[in-house]
């Protein structure tokens, strides 16, 4: 009976480590059912080491004919060892488990049903097989106790849908919805600090940009002081844009581009251009003005609006549009950047790293422009801009080694944008080395994207350490087929043993790019 007692125990404490690996993947798929399903299934999740040590004891155990109470402290055993040397994603992860009320809610469920079963192997079925099972059903109980919580969950998002809604329609704040493939964030937060320059302004922080998430933003803290509210939206589905405008209704809204940053969920250009356009459709039909650059409007539905709505868009290119960049150029200091609006040319200089960013500089003084800013007012604002935490932002790594930190791209031009900053940075002094795992949610496109990106790299970087390179086979090929004897490649699983690499290897004048880090759900192989 005590050993039963024991093999409880440790199941317990197995279970409770395992719930909360899987249930870290779970929060980063947004509690998708379907999504984390077919994160097991691509994963091929599968707990190699408890696996193999069940099985041999098992065989150990047949062998030498042992008492009937022996596979329960062996198996007690098993399970104990590989619960300590699970990690806890609280604390060692990239992104760290969030503890929400929702985790606590999912984990509850997971936790009764898991125990029913334990309890019932135990006493009932007590196997090998039985064993392994256990081991193995703690993410799809996690998809179980999800699923019955979709009732109270709708109801608890309910609630918090409308506290928000009210206190937006109390408030009135004067709302601005940007989105884009890619790009959002970064104009969010230079028109955020142009726009607190003059008024008090709120944006929705990091890379929040779901309903529920803004709606969390807006009942803590969003205040009576805000003029402006800035709101990211993101969309992971045709109708996420629009019900996210129902929440906050934007009197502008900024389309920053359209591109294949999210082809692993849309499959086409077509559709994503589709789900963008919902937050046009939206300022246009309640009076607004639409800000956008012009590569979008060679898109459908896009391409009909300087036909349809002339005096409502406002449009920022190179070659045309309301305003447009006559000249950027990148050095060691920041960005120089000369546009044109209406007859006035305005040069000014920012501290931001990246060619790309010059367009979102001009998207933000459009917008700001169009809320009815002073123009050299606001190019003073923008010369006050700070970087950008992990988008190209430039610091020391150490003492005459130059760090481009570009951890949060994720999209092909901005990844050609920071390699051309690599080469500046690097100015002749050192080596140019690039630290990256490839892109992400880039779809059918992605084999293709890779081998172009690492085709061009070659023109730009002396070594390529490639993380987690079972990624991005492509990308690697192409780099290596067309290098030099003189430029190297190093592979590394993860990003710690890249960092590991780097802390050794860098020398006087050398600068390091690090493009992208993985989320723990692309990086993690999981087979434990």
């Amino acid at each position: 009976m005590i050993w039963k007692i024991v093999f409880l125990a440790a199941f317990f404490f197995f279970m409770f480590k395992r719930s909360l690996t899987y249930i870290h993947i779970f929060q980063q798929e947004e509690y998708d059912n379907v999504r984390f399903f077919k994160w097991i299934l691509y994963h091929f999740v599968i707990d190699m080491i408890g696996t193999s040590l069940v099985v041999i004891t098992a065989c150990v155990l047949f062998f030498l004919r042992s008492s009937h109470f022996a596979p329960y402290s062996a198996y007690a055993v098993i399970l104990l060892g590989v619960s300590i040397h699970e990690k806890d994603p609280r604390v060692s992860a990239k992104k760290k488990l969030a503890i929400t009320d929702r985790v606590k809610r999912i984990l509850l469920i997971s936790y009764v049903v898991s125990l029913s079963i334990g309890i019932f192997v135990t006493y009932r079925a007590f196997s090998t097989l039985a064993i392994l099972a256990l081991i193995h059903v703690q993410p799809l109980l996690l998809i179980v106790g999800n699923t019955l919580l979709i009732p109270l969950e709708s109801r608890i998002q309910k609630k918090f849908w409308s506290e928000a809604s009210k206190k937006v329609k109390n408030l009135s704040p004067h709302i601005v919805g940007i989105t884009g493939s890619y790009g959002k964030t970064s104009v969010k937060h230079i028109l955020g600090h142009v726009l607190d320059c003059f008024s008090p302004t709120l944006i929705t922080p990091g890379s929040v940009n779901t309903a529920m998430g803004i709606s969390r933003v807006i009942r803590t803290k969003l205040e009576r002081k805000h003029k402006f509210f800035i709101v990211e939206m993101g969309a992971y589905g045709i109708g996420s844009i629009a019900r996210i405008c129902k929440l906050t209704p934007p009197q502008l809204a900024i389309v920053t581009n359209i591109g294949s940053a999210h082809l692993e969920r849309f499959k086409s250009i077509d559709t994503v251009a589709k789900a963008k356009y919902e937050l046009v459709d939206f300022v246009l039909k309640t009076g607004g003005i639409v800000i956008t650059q012009e590569d979008v409007l060679s898109l459908p539905p896009f391409s009909s609006l300087e036909r349809d709505c002339k005096d409502k868009i406002i449009v920022c290119g190179v070659d045309r549009g309301d305003i447009q960049l006559s000249n950027v150029t990148q050095s060691l200091k920041g960005l120089s950047i000369e546009l044109l609006h209406g007859k006035n040319r305005y040069s000014f200089d920012i501290s931001l790293f990246g060619l790309h960013h010059a367009m979102n500089a001009a998207i933000a003084f459009g917008a700001a422009c169009s809320l009815g800013y002073n123009p050299v007012d606001i190019i003073h604002a923008l010369t006050s801009m700070p970087q950008i935490a992990h988008r190209l932002e430039v610091k020391q790594y150490t003492p005459g080694v130059v760090l481009i930190d570009d951890a949060y791209n994720s999209n092909p031009i901005g990844f050609r944008s920071a390699l051309e900053l690599l080469h500046v940075m690097a100015d002749g002094k050192g080596r140019r080395i690039l630290v990256t795992p490839g892109l992400v949610e880039l779809g059918q496109t992605h084999v293709e994207e890779h081998a172009q990106l690492g085709a061009l790299s070659v023109n730009y970087v002396d070594i390529l350490v490639a993380v987690c390179p079972r990624r991005i086979p492509s990308f690697i090929e192409a780099f290596q087929g067309n290098r030099s004897a003189e430029q190297d490649v190093v592979l590394c699983n993860t990003f710690k043993e890249a960092e590991a690499w780097i802390s050794r290897n860098v020398t006087l004048g050398d600068a390091v790019l690090l493009e992208n880090d993985l989320p723990d759900i692309y990086e993690s192989k999981f087979i434990l």
